[in-house]
């Protein structure tokens, strides 16, 4: 080879490993981010800046619970985003990408494994844990709890809820982040009550499936008891809409120790009581009384009910 030849040659690979030399500088110096962009029940999509000199990435994942060496890999990604499928709903994934150039060399990577989320499942575990005396407060509660704690509840950040009347008309709708809600509403009315748990994806909030509904009876207002003749009591209440009957409970103690008393139909807004705990009632004596709206074919979930009371005295 002549001389003029080989110095064109020795030009040649100190160019390739100059600006090989500076590619890989160059890629390094780069920050490189694995951001999720969408996510359903299943899958995670995730998306990643563009890395000078890369000929293709790698994307390590495993879930919350193992470790990075359990973590499965995929490799030869030409792109760069992908759609990591198969997964589990409502878990938290840790998920990493790594660049290499066309030789299968390491020149950049994601600094940090990325926690990243399938949607939520459907929550069925809530319910009515107390309202107030008059109906007009409903409180609920569930085991929701965020994705910051070691122990999550179909994988939420927070729950939307909604109630509608029968007809499915929205009537008031919120959002919590804590183990449960307080709504406002008429007494004298059946709901339906909805929920369902969101994450946030890249800024904006990804929810889950609705829950099957569950009825809600506001519990009767109680008006003021009455004796009637022979030492017996007027239970008096207000009529729920959409209530198909009502239960007629009775103690001897404010907080505890309710029996059920009667049934009766949706068409009756009172009930003379003769016997209470199987007992009939006796003159200076307290007696406390509570009515419980409920609808047929569902499981109203009502724990505490609107009650009064009364003390009997000589006629």
């Amino acid at each position: 080879m002549s001389r003029a030849k080989k110095y064109l040659v020795l030009l040649a690979t100190m160019f390739v490993l100059m600006f090989g030399s500076a590619l890989a500088v160059n890629a390094a110096s780069q920050t490189m981010t694995a951001t999720q962009t969408k996510a359903n029940q299943t899958t995670i999509n995730v998306s990643w800046n563009y890395v000078s000199g890369a000929d293709h990435y790698r994307l390590l994942y495993y879930m919350k619970g193992k470790t990075q060496s359990d973590a499965q890999g995929i490799n030869y990604i030409y792109g760069t985003s992908y759609q990591i499928t198969g997964l589990t709903l409502a878990k938290t994934y840790y998920v990493n990408v790594e660049a290499y150039d066309r030789y299968g060399t390491l020149i950049n990577e994601d600094p940090k494994f990325r926690a990243m989320h399938t949607i939520p499942g459907k929550i069925n575990s809530y319910k009515l844990v107390d309202c107030d005396n008059d109906g007009t407060g409903l409180t609920f509660r569930s085991s929701i709890v965020p994705y910051s704690t070691s122990t999550t509840y179909a994988g939420v950040e927070g729950v939307q809820w909604k109630l509608t009347n029968l007809s499915g008309t929205t009537i008031k709708t919120g959002t919590t982040t804590t183990t449960g809600f307080k709504a406002n509403v008429s007494t004298n009315r059946c709901y339906n009550l909805y929920v369902r748990g969101y994450i946030t994806i890249n800024g904006a909030r990804r929810y889950g499936v609705w829950s099957n509904k569950k009825l809600i009876v506001p519990q009767p207002k109680l008006y003021n008891l009455a004796l009637a003749s022979n030492n017996r009591i007027n239970v008096k209440w207000r009529k729920v809409s959409g209530a198909t009957s009502y239960i007629i409970y009775g103690s001897t103690s404010s907080g505890s120790g309710y029996r059920k008393i009667a049934t009766v139909s949706s068409s009756k807004s009172n009930y003379i009581v003769s016997k209470v705990l199987g007992k009939s009632l006796v003159k200076y004596k307290n007696y406390y009384f509570k009515v419980r709206a409920v609808r047929s074919g569902t499981n109203s979930p009502v724990t505490n009910y609107a009650y009064g009371y009364i003390y009997t005295v000589v006629q």
